[in-house]
């Protein structure tokens, strides 16, 4: 039992992992990193406007949390209320990195 759950937790810090440098690498495909020099902050880089980051926070969403909704609904039939809650945690945890990632990097530059 302690083994299948240490794995489950494993296995949702590797997907979390997956998950941000997806969000970076793929998702947020508008940063613009190419155009900072050393010192820089996202800041000094061209401002991107907030619909185009809206589209892409919300097609990195789709992408990103969909297998982890159906693991939800699968595990909450199945009543494996740890693991239920896991996953729950996994996706709060994605949604405010890609809340982040799109939006809240960009307040302290108003």
């Amino acid at each position: 039992m302690l083994k299948e759950r240490l794995i489950s937790i494993f296995e949702i810090i590797a997907y979390i992992i997956l998950a941000y440098w997806l969000t970076i690498n793929i998702f947020a495909f508008n940063k613009f990193r190419w155009m900072m020099g050393p010192g820089d902050t996202v800041c000094s880089i061209p401002w991107v406007s907030r619909d185009e980051r809206i589209l892409q926070a919300c097609l990195a969403a789709i992408f990103i949390l969909m297998p982890l909704v159906i693991i939800i609904f699968r595990k909450l039939y199945t009543r494996n209320w740890f693991d239920f809650w896991l996953n729950c945690f996994a996706a709060l945890v994605c949604l405010c990195a890609g809340w982040w990632i799109f939006f809240g990097r960009h307040i302290f530059c108003v």
